[in-house]
């Protein structure tokens, strides 16, 4: 019986231990929320970039009954326009014009993926690691550090992926997250893809380290693996049956032309981007 009770009451201390943990570790907010706070004004006040700017017109122009790789020219995959078609019809509901529809879904976006990477974090980092700070620091990601990026397809994808990323960790650590978690950062995982489909190497690397850490390939055939693949095969699936052109017309081009064309990985690897 004494022993149940020592139990008992250690289980109860450590909430209120880790509560206060937490608590204390407010001042690690401190500079993350001014930058971020910085970084929200500037988007909000600064015109769009040219890349998004263009995807917002063909994202228009596609709303409006034009057909895709036939009535205007894009090189980029079908996806590329259809991630901003949600903000112009957003933008045409509320009236307000689809560059700030983009940033307020953009908002909305990071706000539900911190709270899923907040969710997987409890599972994915050791007792007594700075939890507040690798959030701080997501936030700082996906709000601050995209600058002049802000909103393009790459930081759309970003935005996506962490979840994914937190979950990855939690498993790797031996727990086991919900089903509802993994589900939910397996499609934004195949919405990265989506967005930018060189986000498979960030897949592809960490696939590899997951099968070299537990000696297993069973991980990576999970409901998240499962899920980010089925959203990348339907959108594949439907990219084929809906915009042909782009395959019949623009990819042969682009791999004739453009792909010859692009520079070299010791270039980018020496030299600033460009």
């Amino acid at each position: 019986m004494a022993n149940f009770g020592a139990v008992q009451r250690c289980d109860d201390a450590a909430p209120r231990t880790v509560s206060a943990g937490e608590a204390a570790a407010w001042p690690t907010w401190l500079l993350p929320a001014a930058a971020c706070l910085v970084a929200v004004g500037v988007h909000l006040a600064a015109p769009d970039n040219v890349d998004v700017s263009g995807l917002l017109t063909w994202a228009e122009k596609f709303l409006d009954g034009a057909r895709p790789y036939v009535d205007f020219i894009e090189v980029n995959p079908p996806g590329s326009f259809l991630l901003y078609v949600p903000a112009v019809v957003v933008g045409r509901a509320m009236g307000i014009s689809a560059e700030h529809a983009t940033r307020l879904l953009l908002f909305a976006a990071m706000a539900s993926s911190l709270v899923l990477v907040r969710v997987a974090l409890p599972r994915a980092v050791p007792p007594g690691w700075p939890r507040s700070a690798l959030l701080a620091f997501a936030l700082v990601v996906v709000v601050a550090l995209p600058a002049r990026t802000f909103a393009q397809r790459e930081h759309i994808g970003t935005i996506a992926m962490l979840p994914f990323l937190a979950v990855a960790a939690a498993r790797l650590s031996g727990a086991a997250p919900g089903w509802p978690l993994r589900l939910a950062a397996g499609v934004g995982a195949g919405f990265a893809l989506v967005a930018k489909p060189h986000f498979a190497m960030a897949l592809l690397s960490l696939m590899l380290v997951i099968v070299w850490r537990t000696r297993s390939a069973r991980q990576i055939l999970g409901l998240e693996w499962l899920a980010a693949a089925g959203v990348a095969f339907a959108y594949l699936a439907s990219a084929y049956a809906f915009f042909p052109e782009f395959f019949s017309t623009v990819a042969p081009a682009l791999a004739e032309f453009y792909v010859r064309d692009r520079v070299g990985m010791t270039i980018l690897l020496i030299g600033p981007a460009r």
